[in-house]
C-alpha cells in the first residue's frame, strides 16, 4: 500500500508527464503561438509550495525535456527554468504571502526573465527570433497561474480510488 506522500508524488509526476506531452503535441500554428508552458507552471508551483524537493534538479530535468520537445539547443530552456526556479526558491516566503493576483504578476516577471534568457541564448548561437509573438506564450502561461494555484493542489491531494 502506498503512503499518502507517495501517492501525491506519483500524481505530481503524472501531471508533469501530461504537461510535457501537451507541449510536444502538434497543434495549428495560431494555437501554438499562445500555447502555455504547463511544465514550467508545474515546476514553479512545486517550487513555491514544497520545501522538501530539490526543485533545481527538477527544473533542470524539466528544462532538458522541453529542449528535447522543442528541438532547441540542449540546455537552453534548462538554464531558464533553473534561473527562475532559483528566484522562486529564494523569495518563496514573500511570494506565498501575496494574494493570487500579485503572485500572477510576479510569475509574469519570472516568465519574462526566462524568455529573455532563451532569447539571449538564441542570439548568441545565431538563431535570433525577433518576432513579437514569442512573448505570447509568456502571457498565456502567466494567465494560467490562478488556475494552477486553485486546481493543482486539489488534484494532487484527492484520495486514490
Amino acid at each position: 500500500m502506498m503512503t499518502n506522500r507517495a501517492q501525491q508524488n506519483l500524481r505530481l509526476f503524472g501531471l508533469a508527464i501530461v504537461a510535457a506531452l501537451f507541449s510536444g503535441t502538434p497543434i495549428p500554428y495560431w494555437m501554438d503561438l499562445i500555447r502555455p508552458e504547463l511544465l514550467l507552471l508545474i515546476v514553479l508551483w512545486l517550487t513555491l509550495h514544497n520545501e522538501k524537493h530539490n526543485v533545481l534538479t527538477i527544473a533542470w530535468i524539466a528544462g532538458l525535456t522541453m529542449d528535447a520537445f522543442h528541438g532547441s539547443i540542449l540546455g537552453e530552456n534548462a538554464l531558464g527554468y533553473v534561473a527562475i526556479a532559483y528566484l522562486m526558491r529564494r523569495y518563496y516566503q514573500r511570494i506565498r504571502a501575496f494574494p493570487t493576483l500579485h503572485q500572477t504578476l510576479v510569475i509574469f516577471v519570472f516568465l519574462v526573465i526566462e524568455e529573455f534568457i532563451v532569447f539571449w541564448i538564441d542570439g548568441l548561437t545565431g538563431r535570433p527570433l525577433t518576432i513579437w509573438t514569442r512573448w505570447l506564450e509568456t502571457v498565456s502561461t502567466a494567465a494560467l497561474w490562478p488556475w494552477a494555484c486553485r486546481y493543482i493542489p486539489i488534484w494532487i491531494k484527492r484520495p486514490m480510488l
